[in-house]
């Protein structure tokens, strides 16, 4: 019994928890406009989720960058995918 039990502690230990971004593109629009479509992948012990999402940066006249969700279109994005967290 003890050794099942280290077994699944060392299962679980290996398992870790894991929130990762990929970007797929980016591409700018205009001068001062760029868009970066990215997925969002968060991974615990026993589940993993997997969403697709999109920035809008806006370039500030410090030349910075100024970026929101596009939450609109991250909806359409992952509608009907089981997988979707719903963020």
């Amino acid at each position: 019994m003890k050794k099942l039990l280290i077994a699944c502690g060392a299962l679980v230990a290996m398992s870790g928890c894991v929130n990762a971004k990929f970007v797929t593109a980016r591409t700018w629009v205009g001068g001062d406009t760029l868009y970066v479509a990215y997925t969002d992948y968060n991974k615990g012990i026993f589940t993993s989720t997997f969403d697709a999402k999109v920035l809008r940066c806006n370039r500030q006249q410090n030349n910075a960058l100024q970026c929101v969700d596009e939450q609109q279109l991250n909806a359409l994005l992952n509608e009907g995918n089981a997988d979707a967290s719903g963020k």
